[in-house]
């Protein structure tokens, strides 16, 4: 996570280390109360330029950062989510 005011930006990247099954929500982390969004973001985006796979990822009011893959996915593959956002005011 880097912030900048309320700019708040989010970097996750890793190789999945098991098969995951379609719609398997993934949890990233959760975030300090400060860095939190004032509604919930979701937001579908093409995982691969080589498959028509989607990647669902939700930022929660609470915190809650997760990700759900939209199809069967292997060991191995790679995941790198990167998603800007203006934090909630204090």
């Amino acid at each position: 996570v880097i912030v900048s005011g309320r700019s708040v930006q989010i970097h996750c990247a890793g190789l999945l280390l098991k098969d995951v099954p379609a719609n398997a929500e993934l949890t990233i982390g959760t975030l300090s109360e400060a860095y939190r969004p004032p509604f919930g973001i979701l937001k579908y985006v093409l995982c691969s330029n080589s498959t028509n796979r989607l990647l669902r990822l939700l930022i929660d009011t609470d915190g809650k950062v997760t990700y759900t893959l939209t199809a069967d996915t292997a060991k191995g593959v790679g995941v790198n989510i990167n998603e800007t956002f203006v934090a909630k005011t204090k």
